[in-house]
């Protein structure tokens, strides 16, 4: 039984990392993208972990408890109420990262051979990666409730299709579009929102 729930997560995990293979291939390209977009990774981390995991840590006991005693109505409840927190909170915290990207990371990071112009480019992508975060923390929310039902596919088969997704999305915001490491960032956020939605509609 743990391995039969296990190995979806474990899949589920690998194809998150092909993910960043891919966002790192398409960075190397562009002088000075990997620096940006890891440090303006970095802060968007903050919030996904205090509000996203969080919630979902309290949330996963709940909802597994409730599918065991066959409590489906406790089961939405729990769950509809922990995406509505999460989205709550999320929201505030993308306006604000969004509206105060430039200070801050002015403040953490602007120092040594971290330039203004550094400055400049990882707010912009911190900018675009702040569209994304309340789809992340859908995600971190939702995902669990599924090894919750015992349905631990869904969340591997949309992890395998967000690959697909995101490579065409990277071709088209930087080999198109032409917006450079903003683009790669923009694809991280769409992407959040693509498979936050389809957890949410399954």
């Amino acid at each position: 039984l743990v391995w039969r729930l296990m190995w979806p997560s474990v899949i589920a995990g690998a194809a998150v990392q092909v993910n960043v293979l891919v966002n790192g291939l398409f960075a190397s390209e562009i002088n000075g993208a990997r620096s940006w977009l890891n440090c303006a990774f970095r802060l968007m981390q903050f919030p996904i972990g205090v509000f996203g995991v969080a919630i979902a840590t309290v949330t996963l006991p709940a909802v597994a408890r409730q599918h065991a005693q066959a409590d489906l109505e406790a089961f939405g409840s729990t769950a509809r109420d922990a995406l509505r927190l999460a989205v709550f909170l999320t929201l505030p915290a993308a306006v604000g990262l969004f509206a105060l990207a430039e200070p801050i990371i002015g403040l953490i990071y602007q120092h040594g051979r971290f330039s203004a112009a550094d400055t400049h480019a990882t707010a912009l992508a911190l900018r675009a990666y702040a569209f994304g975060l309340t789809g992340y923390a859908a995600i971190k929310v939702l995902a669990p409730c599924f090894y919750a039902l015992d349905r631990p596919r869904v969340p591997l088969q949309v992890s395998l299709l967000g690959i697909g997704v995101n490579l065409a999305l990277n071709v088209v915001m930087v080999k198109i579009l032409g917006w450079g490491h903003v683009g790669l960032a923009a694809t991280t956020a769409a992407l959040a929102f693509v498979n936050g939605a389809q957890l949410f509609f399954h």
